[in-house]
């Protein structure tokens, strides 16, 4: 007789799991996790296997009435019960001893129970197997994200909406905790809509956000057979591009701009996931002059309040407070499932001992001699090598700083490789090559000052758990989740001025739900000694921990805006009456969640708008007749390529006469628009009738002398980087002739290569706008120069590269992505006569030669010889004549 370990014995067990239907039966007889096992019927366990092959039992109905769908679900459970596969897999479990028979033998009377071995089975199959979610339309785009992502099991949020939820119709708010699996909820719902051909949007607050989707998501729907298109300003997105996508990522104030211009695209988007809707949420103080349309959170009202109208709304966020005003504002449901895991809390003082850290529970207190807080910190942490820590301050300079001070004090091990892949081809810009000081030793810091391509290669060997130690400001709370035992909230002044409950959440939420199920997690909130003087450390402690959540309320539209909005509303017609403009937009702005919850919002708006009529009256942008009012011929026309009409009139007399610019005139033209002037360094100054719409006052003095001193450092930025110097010198060369000897004035002229090339990007993106409305009123010399102008600004260039089609040439790389062509690679081709993609192929044709052309090319091209091959394949590539598709 065989052991109950015996090899025979386990092939026999293993022959009864096999059976058609024994894993189904094991869990429907599976209890839920702390429940006790339950014994059930047989009509019992044949409804469980209905409900997760998707069939639910149908609403009782009027006695003799039987609907379809009431028959379809007997019609299967008849099957299903009388079935003699199913009887068999039982009696099969039954005799290996994976489930117990209780009562008479019997369909009708006897009972069943999963036995020990029975759960523990089970247990190996559900790892075997994977995640099993129900067959429903979401269950099975569970399963295909699952098995794409290779995750085990689902998170518990996302267990418990697919147990709620079987398919979303309707507008749906998903209030989660950062880190709990929003994202993969969102794209199960984006994977049913798109197999349905529903075309969808999903906006971001931040490129990397987007960057992330791409990297997570995108190989996935190519696979399935579905476009991706990323929309921004560092995007190449196309109106094509965008009008043939299945799927747009973009970032609100793009997305907001498409609508403006009234994009056809996006008339055929239905489906739009608002990720991070917290940012709906306003600073909760009036503006004052300097910061007037700053606050982002009016765009995405407005944005919303449009969307809302003709797609469905999915929106993410962690939870905010007055849920039910934003759900009954949007028509929504929420799913906010009570399922959160939270890490442990401390709070970090400075005393006169050192520093105490105190667990915010009350249960345990660590006193320490250091008189530094981080010092405290890693004292506490004990063997820091092995754990991972995410530090957050309030800025830029607050985050090298501490990163410099841990990597002396507390460096980490690293791998030479896993640096040599954050920093890339970046190594002789400043701020990077500050980081690779600094990752020498195991600690990094992250904020936007860096590229945005190189806080993606950081965030993801983040991800991957090859940086230990990271100082960073609040822009890495938002978007993926990284795996870090610790994460240490310094409130600095310029933190302590943002942070609040919700801001606090979603930054300790950073270490994720998964890894915080797997390996636990603390958040540290360290005090600053000013705090702790001034006794506003309860008040403090109070505010981010136990206080209620604050509800979201957008900030006021501002004028910038609301003047675009005007003049959008009025070139839809011939002619239009006033009134009637006056009542669309306020109408509008009634539907907006501040217009639904601040009586008052209405009549401010109706008076900046009728400032904004007397001005562009008065600037000729408006004309009245007996029709009713409409824009000029000129202004219609830029207006039409996306020129604001407070932009428009500081050029226009500039623009008039199609006549050949000079270098600095073209910079001086880019210089009057807002979106330049908002970049870093700011240089933004409202218009006087900007001021008086919004009821301020005006700017003060010492900011107008600052603006002039970073006006000079912005010129200089682009006047170097168009013709062709290094950045790191453009940008030290730009700051000394900024602040022209006053040391002090350094502090408020911070510019590193992420903000330079924003600003290149955004310049680019305007002179583009400038060209086309050029073109449009006959200008065709000027038109030409602004097209160029444009290249040289996004690909830092001199004119006579920027006339080439080289930045056009895309080459693979071994990896599977793609490059382009550098500057310096660029103007290394063009100095050795390769002016074009043409040149590259043709330019050493010679039949006279034994050699091809391309051997003739590496090595007349300057560039590295295998590289070069390389390029001349793409460029063979780019010129030959695509087949065409049927």
């Amino acid at each position: 007789m065989s052991s109950p370990n015996s090899s025979d014995d386990l092939r026999g067990r293993l022959k009864a799991l096999s059976n058609r239907y024994a894993v189904e039966i094991l869990r429907a007889l599976s209890p839920r996790a702390g429940d006790i096992v339950p014994s059930l019927g047989w009509d019992d366990i044949v409804d469980n296997i209905l409900i997760m092959q998707g069939l639910s039992p149908p609403s009782i109905m009027v006695e003799g009435e039987r609907t379809e769908e009431q028959s379809k679900y007997e019609k299967r459970r008849k099957q299903l019960a009388t079935a003699g596969t199913l009887y068999e897999s039982m009696e099969k479990l039954v005799a290996s001893n994976f489930v117990r028979a209780v009562g008479e033998r019997g369909r009708k009377h006897r009972r069943y129970m999963i036995t020990h071995d029975g759960r523990l089975a089970l247990s190996a199959m559900n790892l075997i197997l994977g995640p099993t979610p129900k067959d429903t339309v979401m269950g099975r785009a569970a399963k295909v994200l699952l098995r794409y992502k290779n995750f085990v099991r689902l998170l518990p949020a996302q267990a418990k909406f697919l147990e709620e939820i079987r398919d979303v119709s309707g507008n749906l708010i998903l209030q989660m905790p950062p880190g709990s699996g929003k994202t993969f909820l969102a794209m199960m719902i984006i994977l049913t809509k798109l197999e349905q051909g529903v075309k969808c949007l999903y906006m971001t607050p931040l490129i990397s956000i987007s960057r992330q989707l791409i990297d997570e998501y995108g190989d996935l729907l190519s696979q399935l057979g579905y476009s991706v298109v990323r929309y921004d300003a560092h995007s190449d997105a196309t109106e094509e591009m965008l009008e043939k996508a299945d799927f747009i990522i973009g970032i609100y104030e793009s997305v907001l701009s498409a609508f403006l211009s009234k994009r056809g695209w996006l008339n055929k988007v239905k489906l739009v996931v608002v990720d991070e809707l917290t940012e709906l949420g306003g600073t909760g103080e009036e503006p004052t002059p300097r910061a007037l349309g700053t606050d982002r959170s009016c765009r995405l009202d407005l944005l919303i309040t449009r969307l809302k109208n003709n797609a469905q709304i999915i929106t993410l966020s962690s939870r905010f407070g007055d849920t039910d005003t934003v759900a009954k504002w949007l028509d929504a449901a929420v799913f906010r499932p009570n399922v959160r895991l939270v890490p442990d809390e401390y709070v970090v003082t400075p005393d006169d001992e050192g520093v105490r850290i105190s667990s915010a529970d009350g249960t345990h207190m660590h006193q320490s001699t250091e008189r530094s807080r981080l010092d405290a910190i890693h004292e506490y942490i004990g063997e820091y090598k092995t754990k991972s820590l995410l530090v957050v301050v309030g800025s830029r300079e607050s985050a090298e700083f501490y990163a410099q001070r841990i990597s002396k004090a507390y460096p980490r091990d690293i791998n030479n490789e896993v640096i040599e892949r954050i920093i890339g081809d970046d190594e002789d810009l400043p701020a990077a090559s500050r980081l690779k000081a600094l990752l020498e030793h195991g600690v990094a810091f992250h904020h936007a000052g860096l590229t945005t391509s190189l806080r993606g290669r950081l965030e993801r060997e983040l991800k991957l758990g090859n940086i230990r130690c990271v100082v960073s400001t609040t822009g890495i709370a938002a978007g993926a989740s990284f795996p870090f035992d610790y994460v240490a909230i310094v409130l600095d002044r310029a933190l302590r001025a943002f942070i609040d409950r919700s801001r606090y959440l979603q930054i300790a939420g950073r270490i994720g739900e998964y890894y915080l199920t797997e390996h636990g997690g603390s958040v540290f909130i360290a005090l600053s000694k000013e705090t702790v003087e001034e006794e506003q450390d309860d008040v403090v402690i109070e505010e981010l921990l136990h206080q209620p959540l604050i509800p979201l309320r957008p900030g006021p539209i501002d004028p910038y805006l609301l003047c675009a909005l005007i003049v959008e509303e009025i070139i839809g017609h011939r002619r239009i009456n006033t009134e009637t403009i006056v009542d669309r937009l306020l109408m509008l702005v009634r539907e907006t969640l501040r217009g639904t919850t601040d009586a008052k919002y209405v009549g401010i708006v109706r008076r900046e708008i009728e400032e904004l009529f007397k001005w562009m009256e008065k600037m000729g942008i408006t004309s009245m007749d007996s029709g009713g009012v409409y824009v000029g011929s000129d202004a219609k026309h830029a207006i039409h390529e996306e020129l604001n009409p407070l932009d428009y009139v500081k050029v226009r007399d500039r623009l008039h006469d199609d006549v050949d610019f000079g270098e600095t005139e073209l910079i001086d033209t880019i210089m009057k628009f807002r979106l330049v002037q908002v970049t870093r360094p700011r240089t933004y100054v409202p218009t006087k009738v900007e001021l008086k719409a919004a009821g301020l006052g005006n700017i003060d003095d010492w900011y107008s002398e600052q603006v002039k001193k970073r006006e000079t450092i912005k010129r200089e930025v682009m006047r170097g980087w168009i013709n062709e110097e290094p950045i790191r010198e453009v940008i030290e060369t730009a700051i000394e002739m900024g602040i022209n000897g006053d040391e002090r004035a350094r502090r408020w002229m911070s510019l590193d290569e992420g903000d330079m090339i924003t600003m290149m990007d955004w310049a680019a993106d305007i002179a583009l706008s400038i060209a086309a409305y050029l073109k449009r009123v006959g200008r065709k010399k000027s038109a030409n120069q602004f097209v160029i102008f444009s290249k040289r600004l996004r690909f830092g260039l001199k004119e006579d590269a920027a006339s080439s089609d080289l930045m056009d040439l895309v080459i693979p790389c071994k990896d599977g992505s793609t490059k382009r062509l550098s500057r310096v690679e660029i103007r290394t081709l063009v100095d050795r006569g390769y002016a074009s993609i043409q040149d590259i192929v043709r330019k050493d044709i010679d039949p006279s030669k034994r050699k091809p052309a391309r051997t003739r090319f590496s090595k007349n091209c300057g560039l590295d010889p295998g590289y070069a091959v390389e390029i001349y394949k793409a460029a063979q590539k780019h010129i030959r004549p695509q087949p065409k598709t049927s």
